[in-house]
């Protein structure tokens, strides 16, 4: 009930612009590059030509790694929002659009967790968030499958290599 009341009082804005409709207005669902075939089998990268496996796929342990949208527009705004403004109610809209792209079918569905420090400053794992509002829109598990050995750093400093 205080949810229904708090939307009233500030409704929530497009997760993409910050401005339209929630979750996403039409010109930024217009704008999300959905990713699709032809790619790389294993881990969806854009190719020419469908290949079983490319340069950027996951170690040998993971059979599919997939994103949903190409990591451009109101995509990367609203990841930005969830992962530095706080806007948690965006895993909720991208979890939705994720699932209307029909992603493949999964076992169990789990996260890269936060370092130590990096959940201590955000106050929360955007992954684990994105990882959840994911699994219950496909009725499946999610389960923290993965520990963090190191403490790497924001992973927007770092290089490509």
């Amino acid at each position: 009930m205080w949810s229904e009341a708090l939307e009233v009082v500030f409704p929530r804005s497009c997760a993409g612009c910050g401005t339209g409709p929630w979750p996403f207005c039409g010109a930024c669902t217009a704008s999300l590059v959905a990713l699709e075939p032809p790619w790389c089998e294993r881990c969806g990268r854009p190719s020419d030509r469908p290949v079983s496996s490319c340069r950027d796929c996951p170690p040998g342990s993971i059979d599919v790694a997939r994103a949903a949208f190409l990591f451009h527009g109101p995509a990367r705004r609203a990841i930005h929002r969830l992962k530095f403004s706080g806007w948690r109610s965006v895993a909720d809209a991208l979890a939705a659009a994720v699932v209307a792209t029909g992603p493949p079918s999964a076992d169990v569905i789990t996260w890269v967790p936060l370092a130590r420090s990096r959940l201590a400053s955000r106050g929360y794992d955007q992954a684990k968030v994105l990882a959840r509002a994911l699994a219950s829109r496909m009725g499946t598990p999610a389960i923290a499958l993965l520990a963090r050995a190191a403490d790497t750093g924001p992973q927007a400093r770092r290089s490509g290599a």
